[in-house]
C-alpha cells in the first residue's frame, strides 16, 4: 500500500508542531504562559500551553490512522484533509500563544 501525500502532510504537520513547541519551550521559557481565547485569557503551564494540544492531536492522529488503515471507509480523503486543517490551526495557535506571552500581539 502506497502512502498518499495526504497521509505524509498529517504527519509534516505533526512533526512541525512538535519542533515548534519544543523549541519555544527552550529558547522563549516563563514560568506561566498566558493562553488568549476569544473574551478570557487561560493561565497555564509552559508545557500544557504549548505543547498540549499537540500531544492530545499527536495520539487522536494516530489512533485515527491506524483505525482508517484497517477498516474500510469511503471518506478517507475528506477525513485526511479535515485533520490537515486542524493541524495547521495547531500550529497557528501555538505561533499566537508564543508571539501574545513574548508581548509582540498585545
Amino acid at each position: 500500500m502506497a502512502i498518499k501525500l495526504t497521509t505524509v502532510s498529517i504527519f509534516v504537520f505533526m512533526i512541525i508542531s512538535w519542533m515548534f513547541g519544543i523549541y519555544s519551550l527552550s529558547k522563549f521559557y516563563t514560568p506561566t504562559i498566558i493562553i488568549p481565547i476569544f473574551n478570557n485569557y487561560y493561565w497555564s503551564t509552559p508545557f500544557v500551553g504549548m505543547l498540549g494540544l499537540t500531544v492530545f492531536f499527536s495520539i487522536v492522529s494516530v489512533a485515527a490512522f491506524f483505525i482508517l488503515k484497517y477498516k474500510n471507509f469511503r471518506k478517507r480523503t475528506a477525513i485526511y484533509s479535515i485533520a490537515s486543517i486542524l493541524w495547521i490551526a495547531i500550529i497557528a495557535g501555538q505561533f499566537k500563544i508564543l508571539l501574545f506571552n513574548l508581548g509582540i500581539c498585545h
